[in-house]
């Protein structure tokens, strides 16, 4: 199965000034992981997605929440805007078209969820048996820290906006 891109937190973690200062508690202007995972908390975020409140994200949950995750502007769609940086997700450069089932210049949670699926994404963040609070933190964080050394800074393509 392809393996998603980090690509993808460039759409997802924009540049958010405010927030980065905001959420790098201890003022040295990176991200550890645990300042991550309390913004991720405080946000709320895996609660949203977690619809049954069973503690974890089932796929459908999952993949809901890419597709809720990768919408910016809230628009219940992806434009090929919002796509651009996520397509890593999904195995590397795929173009808007491959996933525009229905060729209608959007992309709805179906046509995400399988590229999603197609891409292995689920399992890669560790879905055999649901993704858990801590595994869903965990491949945000991975996915965001490009240089792997541990910490996310400025050169790292910023915030999520959704904090």
């Amino acid at each position: 199965m392809p393996k998603f891109g980090r690509t993808a937190l460039a759409l997802i973690l924009a540049a958010v000034p405010a927030v980065a200062q905001e959420l790098d508690t201890d003022g040295d202007g990176l991200l550890s992981r645990a300042e991550f995972d309390a913004g991720l908390q405080q946000a709320g975020l895996f609660d949203r997605l977690d619809s049954d409140a069973s503690g974890r994200l089932g796929i459908h949950e999952f993949y809901g929440g890419v597709h809720d995750v990768l919408d910016l502007n809230d628009g219940g769609v992806l434009t090929e805007g919002e796509w651009s940086g996520a397509s890593g997700w999904f195995g590397g450069d795929s173009a808007f078209g491959e996933w525009d089932a229905d060729a209608d210049g959007i992309l709805d949670n179906g046509e995400v969820a399988a590229a999603a699926k197609d891409g292995g994404l689920y399992a890669a963040w560790g879905g055999e048996n649901g993704i858990d609070r801590g595994e869903w933190y965990a491949g945000l964080y991975d996915t965001a820290d490009y240089d792997a050394d541990g910490s996310i800074d400025e050169d790292e393509d910023g915030w999520a906006d959704w904090f």
